[in-house]
């Protein structure tokens, strides 16, 4: 899904911020007068809230402070690619990245990125009045060092809690409620538990076939070489069975197998990858060639009756400046640009992303949760119990040990047994080479 935006709209949107900046508006035009004419290269994923950035606040930002802004919008596997290839080398490339809140612990481990806390002590005068890290929801946690007085080191641009989804029209069916019913002896409603997710996406690809729909039961993200499946599995099928952080236990030597103290391989663990390569049996044909990206356009076609869709799990991702940066300060100016309130209420409505607490009371994000189920009332509520990723600086290097075992069990290759127990040995092998795991 890709944010769509007329010329004529988009004028007006850039119109409507400009002219809805606050009283100290003359902040962005005085902070920029010495950097006016300079250019800051961005790049990240081409998602909607990413696509809001680069067509309406990039140049809002532009106009506000005479610095110019380009964004490179890629894929997921490109914009990391690009992004840590240039801080490696330091070449000064991008001045803006994106990161998540899962791999920003391995960015801090090799000094990757500038502490925006310090530097706006050291210069008060790119501080901006109206922006403050205390006006941010929880999900700016992730994004702080604990090991440097809880700094901040980026800026949080979206957040979003993963969810169950179903089809309202089918559940809501009469027909196919009377049928379920009758099937299997209780209402068709949204699952309680394992079992039930199990038969009512049976009873949905069953009703497909019947009706000569294109319709399965379940989504599945289930990609045989995109590291997409592999979290799906590990941070939403996963702790819905008891399995956390991966089945890796630090307080027992980073253990991740069962005889070591870890649960990777754990009859928990088992259960789990069992249940979620039984559910390609009610998934759509493309399913082990789906990323988020086409699991996402599956169920917007209507091709799923339901979906685990990540989860209970908190994501999201934040702007950071790389300090291989050559325009630091104008890098910082902008973060602060998209953090302000102001900016808030029309990204959100955009692109379904909250990282302001305030945004929750904008009318118009009001309007928008009455039509989306009250989505936002439940991010507000309930976002604190959806936990972010484990805080593992190895977090890369370890996904690249495991996954492409994971992948073999996808396509039938190794049962759950043995895909779970290569991936524990492998976890293990990779922490004790890295140095985590003392022999």
């Amino acid at each position: 899904m890709k944010l769509r935006t007329t010329v004529s709209t988009l004028a007006l949107a850039i119109g409507l911020l400009s002219s809805a900046m606050p009283a100290w508006a003359d902040f962005w035009s005085d902070a920029g007068k010495d950097l006016q004419g300079t250019t800051i290269r961005g790049v990240t994923e081409s998602t909607p809230p990413s696509n809001y950035v680069k067509d309406v606040l990039a140049p809002a930002f532009s106009k506000a402070t005479g610095i110019k802004v380009e964004f490179e919008t890629t894929s997921w596997d490109q914009m990391f690619d690009k992004e840590i290839k240039d801080m490696e080398a330091k070449t000064g490339l991008y001045d803006v990245v994106y990161i998540e809140q899962d791999i920003i612990y391995s960015y801090l481990a090799r000094n990757f990125l500038v502490d925006i806390t310090k530097t706006m002590a050291d210069k008060p005068k790119l501080k901006a009045p109206d922006f403050d890290p205390a006006n941010f929801t929880t999900f700016i946690d992730y994004f702080k060092d604990p090991a440097k007085n809880n700094n901040l080191f980026a800026v949080p641009m979206e957040s979003f809690i993963k969810t169950y989804l179903y089809r309202k029209d089918l559940f809501g069916d009469p027909e196919a409620q009377k049928s379920f019913k009758a099937k299997y002896g209780y209402d068709l409603a949204p699952p309680k538990d394992h079992k039930q997710y199990t038969d009512i996406a049976e009873f949905f690809t069953q009703w497909g076939k019947s009706h000569d729909m294109q319709l399965w039961g379940s989504t599945v993200q289930a990609h045989t070489g995109h590291p997409a499946s592999w979290y799906e599995f590990v941070e939403s099928v996963e702790p819905t069975f008891g399995v956390y952080s991966w089945g890796i236990v630090p307080e027992k030597n980073f253990a991740a197998s069962v005889k070591n103290g870890g649960s990777m391989n754990g009859p928990k663990a088992v259960a789990a990858l069992t249940w979620f390569l039984n559910n390609l049996k009610y998934a759509p044909p493309e399913s082990t060639q789906s990323t988020w990206d086409e699991v996402a356009a599956t169920f917007a076609a209507g091709r799923a009756a339901q979906g685990l869709v990540y989860g209970d799990y908190f994501d999201g991702g934040a702007f950071a400046i790389p300090t291989s940066s050559k325009n630091k300060d104008a890098a910082l100016l902008f973060l602060e640009f998209i953090g302000q309130p102001s900016v808030q209420a029309d990204w959100a409505v955009a692109g379904s992303r909250i990282t302001l607490k305030s945004t929750y009371d904008d009318p118009k994000v009001k309007a928008q949760d009455e039509k989306t189920d009250h989505y936002y009332t439940l991010m507000k509520e309930k976002g604190k119990l959806f936990a972010g990723a484990p805080t593992y600086p190895f977090h890369a290097q370890v996904r690249e040990a495991v996954a492409p075992i994971f992948y073999h069990a996808i396509t039938g290759e190794l049962t759950p047994q043995q895909a779970l127990d290569k991936m524990a040995d492998a976890a293990e092998a990779e922490l004790t080479q890295l140095g985590y795991r003392k022999k």
